[in-house]
């Protein structure tokens, strides 16, 4: 269960921070985390993401305190024959 608020920067960029409470069913322990990341639009067909975040219960468990990812989403059409040519909405 979480919460997230975002803002468009540009066309190309948007920002979002994000708080949530993971927690398995039928396991005592959750993590607290709180982090920012977003979505860069270097076209139609490729778009980077990427986040930052921490724990903000600490690490008493042994679990990362601190977590990221960047990665690249490649969008394709025609049935995954060819790159998206439409800009996204």
């Amino acid at each position: 269960m979480g919460f997230i608020a975002g803002r468009t920067v540009n066309d190309r960029l948007e920002l979002d921070a994000e708080i949530y409470d993971d927690h398995a069913f039928g396991v005592p322990l959750h993590t607290t985390t709180l982090d920012t990341g977003g979505r860069y639009k270097f076209s139609p067909s490729f778009i980077a993401l990427f986040m930052a975040g921490r724990s903000v219960n600490g690490i008493s468990d042994g679990r990362p305190e601190f977590f990221g990812y960047v990665g690249l989403q490649i969008l394709l059409s025609d049935y995954g024959r060819s790159l998206n040519t439409a800009p996204s909405k």
